[in-house]
């Protein structure tokens, strides 16, 4: 009932995709690439790191984005700190990414979103995954 009386954001003429979570404190998602999209807080706050697509984020695709914050975020520093935009949204607020920028989040506190994005463009489904396989084993 909740996603069928939903009203996404225009994005563009493509289908969506829609991602409900209810997450606990701590709780998120690892940096990832998809299409343009909007998440909106219902209920709680959420962390957001995003980078461009130009710059893949200094990241051991197995950690937790918790941490992530806790051991990674402390030691950042030239384009890898510069690049970086990090920002919390709280209920009734919502927040805008591109195509393609790699994005993490972090519940902060329990939290209720919504999420509505454009699929994967050609070629970047497997970003992630390559990722993950061409640094494997390669993290302290």
């Amino acid at each position: 009932a909740l996603i069928a009386g939903y009203v996404p954001p225009k994005l563009a003429d493509e289908d969506l995709a829609f991602s409900f979570g209810i997450g606990a404190s701590g709780s998120g998602v690892p940096f990832h690439v998809h299409g343009q999209g909007w998440s909106e807080a219902v209920h709680g706050r959420k962390r957001w790191l995003l980078y461009p697509p130009s710059h893949t984020p200094p990241f051991d695709p197995d950690e937790s984005s918790a941490s992530w914050l806790h051991n990674t975020l402390p030691t950042l520093n030239g384009k890898d700190r510069n690049l970086l935009d990090d920002c919390v949204i709280g209920p009734g607020e919502a927040l805008y990414f591109p195509s393609m920028w790699w994005h993490a989040t972090v519940n902060v506190g329990e939290g209720v979103f919504m999420s509505s994005f454009e699929p994967n463009k050609p070629g970047a489904a497997d970003r992630s995954e390559q990722r993950k396989t061409a640094n494997k084993g390669n993290w302290a």
